[in-house]
C-alpha cells in the first residue's frame, strides 16, 4: 500500500514534512484524518510496533480510490496473479432462494439494482441506478457475494440476448441486501 500511495502522490514519503503533506492530502481527499505519527509507524519512520488499525487502513484504501482495505486487498490478490481462492465466506446462492425473493446489490462509482428472483438461476431486474442493466432485463445469476463481482450470464432484454455482464469487476459488490418473501 506504501508504494501505491507514493504513486499516487507521485513522492516518497520520508521526512516529517512529507507525511505531514500526506495527512492533509488524505484528509482532502477522504475527509478522514490520518495522523502524521500514524504515517510515520506506517512508513516505519519511526520505531513503534503498533500496528494501524484497519479504518486507517480503510482511510488509505479509499484514498486509492477503493470501497475500503478488504477491496484493496482483493485488488492486491488479483494483480498478483492468484489464481484460485475459497468463495464461501458470505455466499448467497440463488439456489436456496424461492422465487419472489428479491436482491438489492450496489458498486462504484454509484450504481444499484434491485433484482427478483424468477426460479432456475434466473432473475428479472425490477429497478436500476446509473447501470447498463435496465428494468425487466433478465439474466442468471448463480451467487451473490459482497466485496466481489457479481457476473450475470446470458443477459436479455425483451427476449433480445446481450451476452454477459459484470457489475463491481475493480472493486467488487459494495452493497449486498437479500430480501426473502
Amino acid at each position: 500500500m506504501k508504494h501505491d500511495l507514493e504513486m499516487r502522490f507521485y513522492r516518497t514519503f520520508k521526512t516529517p514534512a512529507d507525511f505531514k503533506l500526506l495527512s492533509l492530502n488524505i484528509r482532502k481527499e477522504t475527509g478522514d484524518v490520518v495522523s502524521e505519527s500514524t504515517l510515520q509507524r506506517i512508513w516505519g519512520y519511526s520505531t513503534s510496533r503498533t500496528r494501524p488499525r484497519l479504518s486507517t487502513l480503510t482511510t488509505l484504501a479509499r484514498c486509492l480510490g477503493f470501497i475500503d482495505w478488504d477491496a484493496y486487498v482483493q485488488s492486491v490478490l488479483r494483480e498478483s496473479h492468484a489464481e484460485s481462492n475459497f468463495l464461501n465466506k458470505g455466499l448467497l446462492y440463488t439456489s436456496t432462494m424461492r422465487p419472489g425473493d428479491q436482491v438489492r446489490i450496489a458498486w462504484m462509482p454509484d450504481r444499484s439494482a434491485t433484482l427478483v428472483y424468477l426460479g432456475d438461476l434466473r432473475f428479472r431486474v425490477v429497478e436500476t441506478l446509473n447501470s447498463k442493466l435496465r428494468p425487466d432485463d433478465t439474466a442468471l445469476i448463480r451467487f451473490f457475494r459482497k466485496g466481489s463481482a457479481l457476473t450475470c450470464m446470458d443477459v436479455c432484454r425483451a427476449d433480445e440476448p446481450l451476452g454477459n455482464y459484470i457489475a463491481g469487476e475493480k472493486n467488487g459488490l459494495t452493497e449486498l441486501i437479500y430480501q426473502p418473501v
